[in-house]
Order: structure tokens, then sequence, then C-alpha cells
């Protein structure tokens, strides 16, 4: 199974937020590593496995979008689902003209943000071919 080699990368600089966002998908069976900033995260890049990222879009210093700049700067081609408590239309196209796969408002539905977990991981392990939850 997908989920059992998967490591799902959860970043937000809010702990609450950051530790729902993690037991919700420790839950459904995936592993879980979390990050308090995006800058965190990318320190640790070299080490990423295969599995998809999770990230809030407003943090300081490299928001969600800037984030995915910089992975795909670097040739990651992880997936990346971006949530956001202040979102909007512009925003969500922004993020997805960046590159994410998904734009969620928080607090996301939890069996969609799964859903899109799932789907991310398929993505990744047959690209280019990629199939939306909904």
């Amino acid at each position: 199974m997908l989920s059992d080699k998967a490591v799902i990368h959860v970043i937000d600089d809010d702990g609450l937020s950051r530790g729902s966002l993690a037991a919700l998908l420790a839950a459904a069976q995936f592993n879980v590593r979390t990050h308090k900033s995006a800058i965190a995260f990318l320190t640790n890049l070299p080490e990423i496995e295969f599995g998809c990222i999770v990230t809030d879009l407003y943090m300081p210093c490299v928001d969600g979008i800037e984030l995915i700049g910089h992975l795909r700067a670097r040739g990651a081609s992880t997936p990346v689902i971006v949530l956001s408590g202040r979102g909007d239309v512009p925003i969500a196209v922004k993020a997805m003209r960046a590159g994410a796969i998904e734009f969620l408002e928080k607090p996301a539905d939890a069996d969609e943000l799964v859903a899109w977990v799932r789907s991310a991981l398929v993505y990744q392990n047959a690209a280019p071919t990629y199939v939306s939850p909904g």
C-alpha cells in the first residue's frame, strides 16, 4: 500500500493546527512528520522521502506559495496541498499556479483532506497520470 512507505510532511507555524493535522493523518494510517516552518522543512529537504506535503499558506519568513517555489527550483516534484484559514479565489489560483495540487480552507474536511493526500500519493507514484479524488 502506498501509505505504508509514504511520509506526509505537515508544515504549519501554529502548533495546535500542526498537531491536529498530524493526528488526523496518523489516524488515517499515514507516516507523518511535522515541521514548525517552511524553513525548518527546507533545511531537511535532502532527506525527503516519497510522500506529500500539507502546508499552511500564511507563515512567517517563507509562506506556502514561496515554499512551492523553493521546492520546484530545487527540482523536487513532491505534491503539495495548501491549507489556509483566510482563503479567497485569487490566492487559491495563485497557489495552484505555483504548483499546489489543491487548496483547502481551514478547517479542512477530514475526509476530503485524507482523500487528497491519497490522491497525491497516487499522483506521485504514477505521474504524469493524475486522478482527482472528487
